[in-house]
């Protein structure tokens, strides 16, 4: 019996020492070693390792494993009453007539996919029918918004991974819902080589192809359990490239330089109208008098597109390109305003108020104008970029999480122009230089340099009024009198050399505002971008179903954070 035991106890010794000799030789590497290999963020590797702790490790870790695993789950969950969220659109043919396809997710199957997986969006959906109620005689308001995305180096010669980004959302969801960017829901993801190898303009057959998307929201309605939506495409809002290329409208490249005004001319055309004695109806872009403007009509822009349908076979190429740059226009027979079965409307064309104002828009030039000025003051007075910076540095307490605008002053190119920054970074420094100019440059400054100040304090009023229209508390009439007095005293402070056609357009967010209710802006589409981007980063190969696989994480990550709480208005 001893003798049992006794080899018991030795066979327990040495599984305990096998055991512990296995363990030692299979030791857990440091924390510190893992996921040093291939990029991970620091979160999203803490991400992983909770997710294997809590449902321990899959069947499959390859990464053709995973993929296949992802478009499964994905094939399963998106199909709806609709049909399946993702197919392929035939938009267009090359020069060679080969049909070219997008990858585009139908709206209907995407909403249904969104609302019959999340309660939260359901619950939200149903109460805004309840505050707005829809019918086929009156629908909701479809926004679309788009524009162009680079992943990676944007300074490459030529960028293989840039797309064009189509998003929608409706007007119905209220200002507070349309600055969260899960609320708007994304259509496609069109890789910009294989747009720009259409033949035509590929851009302007693009735009016509999302808004047919739209058209049995229209026609046929959206059912989703308790929810029944009506809408139409009532609003097409971007920045000026992206409508003047959707539109096929030539913008500041022809001499008529605004969307919305029949009359208004570039300063270039005006000096050459003038010096010709033909001043006649044509007005310069830096008027500031709405009652010069001979705005289009819905029907007077489309008729003038017609125009050039009608005599395209009739004229010389010479004789055409010269009409098309008086018009304004780019003749366009695949595009959106010859299009038999769209309803389009020049109203429903919105400009981006960030994009006027900060994004090489208003700001920055006159924010650059104003350093060249400080600059050239004599020694006694002059104020130097350096000045400004240390200003913003040692006087300010600055967000820990949020420094944008910090660093603006701390760069300059010898030779002046426009402030570079962006939209955001305008947005946090602009007040700020504000309170330098009252501080330390008004009270003893020259007479063109107080002009310059005023007219700078002028545009600080317009910036902090086009935040405050979000919360219903300014006019149109109040922002239009706030735009035309910074303006005035731009002209008198800089006089009209430089003007720009987005100080005219600025002229135009007044009616926006009147006709919507509030102004959207690009930084609730430049967060969205970050979505795009940040699953474009690891795909290389833009050939390989690169939209499709876009698409796709973009739709997935969507679905989860309509589940979340913080997405929606709280008050």
């Amino acid at each position: 019996m001893l003798a049992g035991l006794t080899q018991i106890a030795l066979l327990l010794i040495m599984t305990n020492v096998t055991a512990s000799m296995l363990a030692s030789s299979k030791s857990a590497p440091s924390p510190a070693a893992f996921g040093r290999r291939r990029f991970v963020s620091l979160s999203g590797l803490a991400e992983v390792f909770n997710e294997i702790r809590e449902h321990g490790m899959p069947e499959t870790i390859s990464r053709t494993g995973i993929k296949r695993a992802r478009d499964k789950e994905f094939d399963e969950s998106s199909s709806t009453t609709y049909g399946k969220v993702m197919h392929t659109v035939t938009v267009g043919a090359d020069d060679n007539g080969t049909p070219i396809n997008l990858w585009f997710a139908e709206p209907r199957s995407t909403l249904y996919y969104m609302i019959s997986s999340s309660t939260n969006m359901s619950d939200f959906v149903k109460e805004r029918l309840r505050l707005h109620p829809c019918s086929p005689s009156q629908p909701w308001t479809l926004i679309l918004y788009n524009d162009e995305i680079v992943a990676g180096n944007p300074l490459v010669r030529h960028a293989t991974r840039k797309v064009h980004a189509h998003y929608y959302s409706f007007l119905e969801f209220g200002i507070i819902a349309l600055s969260s960017e899960f609320l708007w829901f994304t259509l496609c993801v069109a890789n910009s080589d294989t747009v720009s190898s259409m033949s035509g303009n590929g851009a302007g057959t693009l735009l016509k192809h999302v808004l047919l998307c739209f058209k049995s929201f229209e026609t046929e309605g959206f059912v989703c359990g308790g929810v029944i939506i009506w809408a139409k495409v009532k609003q097409l809002i971007s920045d000026e490239l992206a409508l003047n290329v959707g539109l096929d409208v030539k913008g500041a490249s022809g001499h008529m330089c605004c969307l919305r005004c029949r009359n208004v001319v570039t300063v270039k055309a005006h000096t050459i109208a003038v010096n010709n004695g033909g001043v006649t109806a044509l007005i310069p872009v830096y008027d500031l008098h709405m009652n010069n403007y001979h705005a289009h009509t819905d029907e007077s822009f489309v008729a003038n597109a017609r125009y050039l349908r009608d005599v395209k076979p009739t004229m010389k190429n010479a004789k055409f390109e010269k009409l098309q740059t008086s018009l304004g226009l780019n003749y366009a027979p695949d595009g959106v305003l010859l299009c038999d079965t769209l309803e389009f409307k020049l109203s429903y064309a919105t400009m981006d108020m960030h994009h006027i104002y900060l994004v090489n828009g208003i700001f920055n030039v006159e924010a650059g104008l104003l350093l060249d000025t400080l600059k050239a003051e004599p020694a006694g007075q002059r104020v130097r970029r350096e000045d400004i910076h240390n200003f913003v540095q040692d006087r300010w307490v600055w967000p820990s999480h949020q420094c944008n605008g910090r660093d603006v002053f701390e760069s300059r190119p010898a030779k002046g122009g426009p402030l570079h920054c962006s939209a955001s970074e305008g947005f946090g420094c602009c007040f700020v230089l504000q309170v330098f100019l009252a501080l330390r440059v008004f009270e003893t400054a020259s007479h063109h340099v107080k002009a310059a100040c005023c007219s700078y304090y002028a545009l600080c009023k317009v910036l902090a009024m086009m935040t405050m229209t979000a919360r219903g508390i300014i006019t149109p009439a109040q922002l239009m009198s706030a735009i035309v007095e910074h303006l005035k005293l731009h002209k008198i402070a800089y006089g009209v050399g430089h003007w720009k056609p987005k100080m005219h357009w600025a002229m135009h967010l007044p009616s926006q505002l009147e006709r919507f209710g509030f102004l959207l802006g690009c930084l609730i589409h430049e967060r969205k971008h970050k979505e795009i981007k940040r699953y474009m980063q690891g795909r290389m190969n833009p050939d390989l179903s690169f939209e499709k696989n876009v698409m796709q994480d973009v739709l997935h990550i969507q679905r989860l954070h309509l589940n979340d709480d913080h997405t929606y208005p709280s008050g």
